[in-house]
């Protein structure tokens, strides 16, 4: 008697696990770019002289031209070939926007970079510098509702309480759709 209420209980037991783990969610996050090409940009045509500086590459002197040649967008990628993919752990949640603007430097210096992404471990050869990609900040324009969102993404915008944990868009139990949920 004991033992068979013993394995019914841990049967019960296995049975909210599974239930439980069939229920939890992966949030992905938006830490790939998608850039669209600006095909109208109001700024009148021109170059400014920019000094640029940065860790991994040192100093340089670029022209960059005064207007936008794409816009970038912080993007979840979560399907490849139709088989779904698990969260990219290389990459930190990008927040904002990015306008990309061409430009030529003078340092023309070669260099070979072993590197990692989602496609493995590989040398790259770089050589002079081709793009300025700025923080930018869409004004006016409607973020897509989490509940408008395709799982299992859930890439949409959650309304944020003025207090207690950020909500953030997940999968809705039972996969159908998405849902605000704290982070």
């Amino acid at each position: 008697m004991k033992k068979s209420m013993l394995f019914s209980l841990l049967g019960v037991c296995l049975s909210i696990a599974a239930g439980s783990a069939a229920r939890a969610q992966v949030v992905y996050d938006e830490d790939h770019l998608q850039c669209y090409r600006v095909l109208q940009d109001q700024v009148p045509p021109g170059t400014r002289i920019a000094e640029l500086a940065n860790r991994q590459f040192g100093d340089d002197k670029c022209k960059v031209r005064t207007r936008a040649a794409f816009l970038c967008a912080p993007t979840v990628k979560f399907q490849v070939n139709d088989q779904f993919v698990p969260p990219d752990p290389l990459g930190d949640q990008l927040h904002s926007d990015f306008l990309c603007y061409r430009m030529k430097c003078e340092n023309d210096q070669h260099r070979q970079i072993l590197i990692e992404d989602q496609f493995g471990v590989r040398p790259i050869m770089t050589y002079q510098g081709q793009m300025l990609c700025t923080p930018a900040r869409k004004l006016d324009w409607p973020n897509i509702p989490c509940g408008d969102a395709s799982a299992p993404a859930c890439a949409g915008a959650c309304p944020q309480p003025p207090a207690g944990p950020p909500l953030v868009c997940a999968p809705a139990g039972g996969g159908a759709g998405c849902q605000c949920i704290p982070d």
